[in-house]
């Protein structure tokens, strides 16, 4: 174990504020090592930017909880909605220039794997993001939450995906609730249900505080970036339309 910087420190002892976007959910949570204070969720559709700011000054008026006490902002940084990633990647990095302090990155594949093992899961764990236009991100985890392996797959290239995964093996995450119909005649396999299907700010918070308190140091906010795991759709749809062949 490495040890405690004296920066991780002075954050372990000050809050921890989670922001989670990666969803059409956006969430935030608010605690440090004497636990998490508190949390919201609110629907966005596509209106992250919209709602983000005044979800986080709820939070803060309904725990009591000054800006200034925030001592590391932890943020979910994808794979997932390519707007809703930008909004809450941007709005970590402003705050913590803004307040002067360190920021913790988290990809939605590992929190959810986290949230699964710290349920209770005794096994593998592998998470399934739904990416859209009939793909999923996937990543793997072992019980001791060390990532294995991320890709981008199609649903139909689940099944033997999972069959390179040691068992017992719990499937979390909206991508496999949305294609369990291709997966259920499975018996080797576990799903989870709505409860481990989105990532959560609470459970980011928790994760964040755990993470400094055993040692591992937070980033400087420039440092961090989104993790896309594929272009864009308008990139996408723009390379298309640049390669249609021109008639005549």
């Amino acid at each position: 174990m490495t040890d405690l910087s004296k920066t991780s420190v002075v954050e372990l002892s000050r809050a921890v504020l989670g922001i989670e976007t990666a969803t059409n959910v956006v969430s935030v949570a608010i605690g440090g090592s004497a636990g998490v204070l508190g949390g919201s969720w609110v629907g966005a559709g596509r209106g992250h930017a919209e709602r983000l700011a005044p979800a986080i000054s709820n939070l803060l008026d309904e725990t009591g909880v000054e800006l200034a006490e925030v001592g590391v902002i932890a943020v979910d940084v994808g794979p997932g909605l390519f707007t809703g990633i930008r909004v809450g990647v941007a709005t970590a990095k402003s705050l913590g220039q803004g307040l002067g302090v360190q920021v913790i990155a988290v990809s939605s594949l590992e929190l959810l794997a986290w949230m699964a093992i710290d349920a209770g899961w005794r096994g593998s764990v592998c998470s399934v993001v739904d990416a859209r236009r009939g793909e999923v991100f996937v990543g793997s985890f072992d019980q001791s939450r060390e990532c294995l392996s991320t890709t981008l797959l199609k649903p139909h290239e689940l099944s033997r995906y999972f069959e390179s995964l040691e068992r017992p093996l719990l499937a979390v995450g909206n991508g496999v609730l949305r294609y369990r119909d291709e997966l259920d005649s499975r018996t080797d396999l576990s799903i989870a249900g709505d409860a481990l299907a989105s990532p959560s700010a609470t459970a980011l918070v928790s994760i964040a505080t755990e993470m400094v308190g055993s040692g591992i140091a937070p980033s400087e906010p420039n440092a961090i970036s989104a993790l896309y795991m594929r272009d864009a759709d308008a990139k996408v749809n723009w390379v298309r339309r640049d390669e249609t062949p021109v008639a005549g």
